[in-house]
């Protein structure tokens, strides 16, 4: 039987030598959290690590079966501040003692429009087993040095020219130009 102990969970960036290093990311930086964790015994099959921050998550998964202390990190891009609630879960569908992954109850996992990479939104939550190696916690991102006002009003004038030619002899049965102007007043990249 594989177990796991959570001995500490952070926020932190890739620092030299590529070593996670405890920082606090701030405003409008993707969210990396690390766990370090102890494996007791030895993993029959590779396990996930699940990452959740606010309603987003990732799983990174695990292939070294080897016993003993480990650390994984899994990174969210979240257009959020203050406090953000986070989880941690070490392998929560026991894979690692050789379940049968194809019949486990895994949540669906859909793209998430806002985001990067492999995070998700689940679908639903479907009931995990309870994993010892579960940790909860909350952090507050640092706010920019200088303020952004996404909303200092702003005029803009431009123009746009098109040129199109035709063939001596050609016939156009119809012709369409499509304009639009934005709806709503927030910011946009």
């Amino acid at each position: 039987m594989t177990s796991f102990t959570i001995t500490n969970v952070y926020t932190s960036k890739i620092g030299s030598g590529g070593v996670d290093e405890a920082y606090v990311p701030m405003v409008g930086e993707s969210y990396r959290m690390t766990v370090e964790y102890d494996v007791g015994g030895t993993p029959q099959a590779p396990y996930p690590v699940s990452f959740q921050m606010a309603d987003r998550f990732t799983e990174v998964q695990v292939t070294d079966l080897t016993p003993g202390h480990k650390r994984q990190s899994g990174e969210i891009f979240l257009p959020l501040d203050g406090e953000i609630p986070w989880e941690v879960q070490i392998d929560p569908y026991h894979y690692a003692d050789g379940v049968d992954p194809v019949k486990s109850p895994m949540p669906h996992k859909f793209p998430d429009i806002y985001g990067e990479g492999d995070q998700g939104v689940p679908f639903r939550k479907l009931p995990r087993v309870i994993s010892t190696a579960t940790k909860k916690g909350a952090f507050e991102p640092a706010p920019p040095p200088v303020s952004i006002d996404y909303y200092d009003p702003a005029t803009a004038a431009l123009w746009h020219h098109f040129t199109a030619t035709f063939n001596p002899g050609g016939k156009i049965d119809r012709m369409v130009v499509m304009m639009g102007k934005p709806t709503s007043e927030g910011c946009r990249t």
